[in-house]
């Protein structure tokens, strides 16, 4: 027969098992995130690679409790869907993501550039990569990111990956809001990072930290 004390202690371990939380994504179950982007996502123009909006966001989701494994995922200064993300989408499968930032359209949206694709073309485009992307073995949370500082151009493609998340029921970072009638965010120019020498175009530390936070926010009732 057990003791009364031998009766408190069994009670306690029962109620303890039921009431505290077990950790999300202990460190043995890692959530393995795929960035994928342009020269944003590859830290242009933060100063440090830590100050960088991928380093930033996986940051902000540890904090939640998460084992978080980066991987290099695709991050091509200058390019798009159809130069970076379809090329390239065998790795990003094989990758075995839990997680997939995508960061396109800036350069899609340049008529100048070998990367443009037309607003259908970029809709088809992105609408395809999603779909191959959820239908993949590991089944990835998406985070879709609209484009940064074109102007008129930036409204039309914003919009296309803003219905495609609704359409998709997947989250979207809208970051119009970081380099929208700012200029605190952006530059300054000639200043040493650790991807060259700063522009007055791309994203600042500021900038970077206002990207993973927006970010941050629209993934994390996702996060398992």
């Amino acid at each position: 027969m057990l003791s009364t004390r031998q009766w408190i202690w069994r009670f306690l371990i029962i109620l303890v098992c039921f009431v505290v939380p077990l950790p999300v994504h202990a460190s043995s179950a890692p959530l393995v995130y795929v960035p994928i982007g342009d020269s944003i996502a590859e830290g242009w123009h933060a100063t440090s690679e830590n100050k960088s909006y991928i380093d930033v966001f996986t940051a902000l989701i540890e904090k939640k409790g998460m084992n978080v494994v980066t991987k290099p995922g695709i991050r091509m200064a200058g390019e798009g869907l159809k130069t970076a993300a379809f090329p390239n989408l065998p790795t990003i499968i094989r990758s075995k993501p839990d997680l997939v930032t995508i960061e396109f359209g800036t350069n899609d949206s340049m008529k100048t550039k070998d990367t443009y694709a037309p607003p259908e073309q970029f809709k088809m485009l992105l609408w395809q990569l999603v779909e191959h992307l959820q239908n993949s073995p590991t089944h990835p949370t998406i985070l879709l990111v609209t484009t940064w500082n074109r102007g008129k151009h930036s409204t039309v493609y914003d919009q296309i990956i803003i219905d495609i998340g609704n359409a998709k029921n997947i989250p979207v970072a809208n970051i119009q809001s970081v380099w929208k009638n700012r200029t605190d965010t952006k530059g300054p120019s000639g200043k040493q990072t650790f991807n060259g020498t700063s522009d007055q175009w791309h994203p600042n530390n500021k900038g970077h930290q206002e990207i993973a936070n927006i970010m941050y926010k629209a993934i994390q009732s996702y996060l398992k």
